[in-house]
């Protein structure tokens, strides 16, 4: 039988589980009211209000209020709204600034400019969580940077970014040496076509496709040479005046032009040897003494054209006494003469004769030819090609004209110069004579011999 005492506890438990639902029930129904006012105001900041609040405890409800605010924060675009909220609400840092650099990088990409990316950068490049933005604002700045280099065909451009971007993308910055390349001939192309016609010459051209057979720019400077070479007019003017300086010009200028063969026809009538246009009675020469180391030739032109006079090997100046040496040329020169002038020009020579007379500036020789086996042309050239000295020269000489024998020839003073750096005074010059060595003369026979001369 139950006591009115246990009846009583039974009913006081009953009573306190009874407030304890009410009030729980009441709560709930408070918490409801307060997440259907929130959940569709699209209010953030309740929202976010309401995720902080420590008193609630139904993970439904803020599981839905964190959802709500992610897909609010992704849709937002006002930064500064933004910036103001991660001020407030530092729980939700790592969203707020992805969707911050978002913007930003949205706005980069937009402008579409180097000064855009290159603030994104400089500004987020620690910012957010996710480094995708500034991976990406970093290869959109490279492309950029290339296409406007590229675009602009700038030197000073592609340069900065090779070295900007050969250790990051090495293929890129191939390429943009390449047009570096590209770039440098079209402006080297620019500057022929210029120059070619400045200076009305095919050699520009020439020397390009030499330096460039892979241009693009190749077969049009081709198909210009050609042109050029089969144009009369650029002939016509050169050749229409007797003049050896525009034949040699357009000779110089115009390799492979049509007209070449007829310019090197007429030219023969302005150039030769001084012997041969001595006989057409072109010129008058006659050749003075100096010494027994060089002449001086005097040169009479006795036409209208100037005419380009060659002294070869082979010349030799005949002295007008049988006293004094013949002179033989040791060396080829050419000398240009104007029309109906005088023109005098020295040439280093030997003495022929080693028993004769030393010319001097009162003695003259005249202008004669040796046969062209003659073994002294031999020896002269085997001495012009060795850059022999003179003693040396002169021993080989004497050699095969007299044949005087060795001690003859070292014995015979070969010349005497003025030495002023041992005189004692200021007043008195030191007299030094000058002979030939045996080593000069071993030299010569050397030479001789190289020459393929034998005499015996």
């Amino acid at each position: 039988m139950i006591k009115p005492k246990q009846i009583k506890t039974v009913c006081f438990f009953i009573a306190l589980i009874f407030i304890f639902t009410q009030v729980l029930f009441s709560c709930e129904s408070e918490l409801d009211k307060e997440w259907n006012r929130i959940k569709d105001s699209g209010s953030i900041e309740d929202l976010m209000e309401f995720a902080v609040n420590p008193d609630i405890e139904n993970n439904k409800y803020l599981d839905e209020a964190n959802k709500k605010i992610k897909n609010i924060i992704k849709k937002e675009e006002n930064s500064e709204k933004l910036n103001a909220l991660l001020n407030q609400y530092p729980e939700w840092e790592i969203d707020l600034k992805n969707r911050i650099a978002e913007i930003a990088f949205n706005f980069a990409v937009d402008e579409n400019t180097p000064e855009a990316f290159e603030e994104y950068i400089r500004e987020f490049w620690y910012y957010n969580q996710n480094p995708e933005y500034i991976q990406r604002a970093e290869e959109t700045l490279k492309d950029l940077y290339f296409n406007i280099a590229k675009e602009q065909k700038s030197l000073d451009l592609l340069e900065e970014f090779i070295l900007r971007y050969e250790n990051y993308d090495s293929i890129l910055a191939e390429e943009a040496a390449k047009i570096i390349d590209e770039i440098n001939v079209e402006i080297e192309w620019n500057e022929v076509l210029i120059k070619y016609k400045a200076e009305n010459s095919l050699l520009p051209l020439i020397n390009f496709t030499g330096s460039y057979p892979d241009s693009v720019f190749y077969p049009e400077a081709e198909k210009l040479i050609k042109q050029i070479r089969d144009d009369s007019s650029y002939s016509d003017k050169y050749l229409i005046e007797s003049n050896i300086d525009l034949i040699d010009e357009f000779v110089l200028n115009f390799p492979g032009h049509k007209d070449i063969d007829k310019a090197l026809k007429l030219r023969e009538d302005f150039s030769g040897d001084i012997y041969s246009m001595i006989e057409k009675e072109y010129i008058s020469a006659v050749s003075l003494g100096d010494s027994i180391t060089r002449n001086r030739i005097i040169i009479q032109n006795r036409t209208d054209l100037k005419l380009e006079v060659k002294i070869p090997f082979g010349i030799y100046l005949a002295a007008n006494s049988g006293s004094v040496q013949n002179m033989a040329v040791r060396e080829e020169k050419t000398v240009i003469v104007e029309p109906e002038q005088r023109g005098s020009i020295y040439i280093n020579t030997a003495c022929m004769n080693i028993y004769k007379d030393i010319p001097d500036d009162r003695n003259y020789f005249t202008v004669d030819i040796l046969p062209e086996d003659s073994r002294l042309i031999k020896i002269l050239k085997v001495l012009k090609e060795n850059n022999s000295s003179f003693e040396i020269a002169q021993a080989a000489i004497w050699y095969i004209m007299d044949n005087p024998g060795k001690d003859v020839i070292l014995e015979t003073l070969v010349y005497e110069s003025k030495d002023e750096t041992e005189s004692e005074s200021e007043n008195e010059d030191i007299i030094r004579e000058w002979a030939i060595t045996e080593e000069d003369y071993d030299e010569a026979l050397r030479l001789i011999e190289l020459a393929g001369i034998k005499y015996e």
